[in-house]
């Protein structure tokens, strides 16, 4: 069984999104999931892709969930950017499936910009740029209001690089509070499933791309600040406090998902990039059960 282990090298540079309409009658400035891409790798344009913004549910294996047992691992403490866990895959193998069940924030810090301010929390395969630039990721984006309540609830997913950095939603309430459980799935070669369960709720949203990439070699869950999609920098994190991934798998090649705590997984700490080079994240304490992300020292 794989421990935790102390990034050493830079991962990845940091993204922007141009809108979805936000939910609710609002139309705020919008804002990314990461894009993984280290400096120098040039951006390349958006494949076409098909998503199915409803029906019925994709079959797929059943996501692993935490145990009482589970190892202790290192919490995380929040840096300029956000926190998360990546998980490498062994030389010569390839991960195919990402899993992750977690709840939606059920309350916000109140922002310090003026807009107020978002966060993203998704799984994702193919996150650092060591072993490719391409990512395909599946997740929710929350906006928090200048008070600090939650008035964006958006579920998406995917496939970076893109230009214009463009998400494709998943249209589904969310209330803050529900337990979501969140899947991407590689079919074949460019062929990938995803999917968005609210467990709390019942409603699920699938979507899927024909021509969507990644290279595999990395597995993800992250809590970021995305960065503006004015080229501004970050948008103003809309802290959520501890976010528990109550459950995180892969899957290698195919296979059955494996909990994150029997992977070769990491605490990610810094984001590379010119927009994201404040406090790094740092390691809390051990804990057991759910990976934790949050203000945990």
């Amino acid at each position: 069984m794989a421990g935790p282990r102390r990034v050493t090298g830079v991962l990845l540079a940091g993204a922007l999104l141009t809108g979805f309409t936000a939910l609710g009658g609002q139309s705020p400035e919008i804002h990314s999931p990461v894009q993984a891409l280290a400096a120098g790798i040039v951006t390349s344009a958006r494949p076409a892709a098909a998503s199915t913004p409803s029906g019925a549910p994709i079959p797929r294996a059943a996501p692993a969930q935490a145990s009482a047992q589970q190892p202790s691992h290192t919490a995380l403490n929040y840096g300029s950017w956000g926190a998360g866990y990546v998980a490498d895959a062994p030389d010569g193998r390839t991960f195919t499936e990402v899993s992750t069940r977690f709840s939606a924030p059920a309350a916000a810090t109140a922002p310090q910009s003026p807009g107020g301010g978002w966060v993203s929390i998704w799984d994702g395969i193919g996150l650092d740029a060591a072993h490719g630039a391409q990512l395909m990721q599946v997740g929710i984006s929350m906006h928090a209001s200048p008070a600090g309540v939650w008035d964006v609830n958006t579920p998406w997913w995917i496939n970076e690089p893109t230009t214009p950095t463009v998400p494709n939603v998943l249209y589904m309430t969310v209330q803050p509070g529900d337990v979501l459980q969140v899947d991407a799935k590689r079919v074949d070669e460019s062929h990938w499933t995803f999917q968005i369960t609210d467990v709390t709720s019942g409603a699920t949203r699938s979507g899927e791309c024909s021509s969507c990439q990644s290279d595999g070699g990395t597995a993800a869950w992250i809590v970021e600040d995305p960065l503006s999609s004015t080229g501004s920098g970050q948008t103003g994190f809309a802290d959520p406090g501890q976010v528990q991934f109550i459950s995180a798998a892969a899957a290698l090649d195919g296979g059955s998902l494996t909990p994150l705590p029997q992977l070769d997984w990491h605490p990610l700490l810094r984001l590379a990039g010119t927009d994201r080079q404040g406090p790094l994240a740092t390691e809390g304490p051990a804990v057991t059960g759910g990976f934790t992300v949050g203000n945990v020292a």
